[in-house]
């Protein structure tokens, strides 16, 4: 199961993202895995009242299962799910959702000019990527004070395939869609990380100034991820790192808050690539002794 990221928002106050707090009285949660996102937005009630139900009526067209929310603003939220889509990688899901948009809200409205307007220029393209908030559900508006309220559903509200019209645009735009069992791979084992020269020095010796949050930590949280390391073992190993790199110029609040902040973006994007290439050319690039005698 997908563990929650979420944000609590008032006005233009906001706090950091992370798992879900029930603390914390959240009202912004990270767009799922599963989900397509359709946020309607364009100033005006009595429009966007009319957008959402051209595109709702245009899912139903299809056997579409979805839920319709009032923002708490002007706009609305149109939720569908698709456990489909959990199986392709993140950059597959992101065409796939903005392919659904062009195919489900490419549609036209006359309100107040003698022209049609096109209505996917009022649907917030941004929400096609999982690294986006999106209002939780009954969740407070920061601004107006107001909640999201559900005003329509569907009987099931869960699709288990994706339209083969939408699959079928994205993998032509993409060249290929690889099925996130076959893309997504562990890298490297749980032993990889203990003999690996990088990961070695790294626990022995300070990285010079330059790219470390980019690259070297970057590739160091990758690696982590991909191995499943967590509790009480992560803690140790982040740690481990940041005594390792405490420097005037890099302390080691600095080393664990990158190592932390780089986790939460791969747990939010529900996966890692770890380069190896970048890290040969930073190694390359600082001229680093990889292959030292550690005592």
């Amino acid at each position: 199961m997908q563990e929650l990221i979420v944000q609590k928002c008032e006005g233009d106050y906001h706090t950091v993202r992370m798992k879900n707090n029930p603390f914390l009285k959240a009202n912004h949660r990270q767009i799922l895995r599963t989900e397509v996102v359709i946020d309607i937005d364009c100033k005006e009630p009595g429009k966007c009242a009319k957008i959402m139900d051209m595109v709702s009526s245009e899912l139903l067209k299809d056997k579409i299962e979805h839920t319709v929310w009032k923002t708490g603003g002007k706009g609305y939220h149109i939720h569908c799910f698709f456990t489909q889509l959990a199986l392709f990688d993140f950059d597959a899901r992101r065409e796939i959702r903005k392919q659904f948009l062009k195919q489900y809200c490419s549609l036209e409205l006359k309100w107040d000019t003698d022209e049609p307007e096109k209505v996917i220029q009022y649907i917030d393209i941004q929400k096609t990527s999982e690294l986006v908030m999106i209002r939780m559900e009954e969740g407070k508006h920061e601004k107006t004070g107001l909640y999201k309220t559900n005003i329509y559903e569907t009987k099931n509200m869960v699709n288990d395939a994706l339209p083969d019209k939408v699959v079928k645009k994205a993998n032509e735009v993409l060249g290929r869609i690889n099925k996130k069992t076959e893309f997504n791979r562990p890298i490297i084992d749980a032993t990889d990380i203990i003999i690996s020269p990088f990961f070695k020095y790294i626990l022995h010796n300070k990285l010079p100034e330059g790219e470390r949050h980019n690259v070297a930590l970057k590739n160091v949280a990758a690696a982590l991820f991909n191995i499943g390391v967590k509790g009480d073992d992560l803690e140790q190993m982040i740690q481990n790192i940041a005594d390792a790199q405490n420097s005037s110029s890099m302390p080691c609040n600095e080393v664990k808050k990158a190592l932390k902040s780089w986790m939460l973006y791969f747990e939010t994007r529900g996966e890692a690539t770890y380069s190896i290439i970048e890290i040969n050319k930073y190694v390359a690039k600082y001229k680093l002794q990889l292959m030292v005698e550690v005592q």
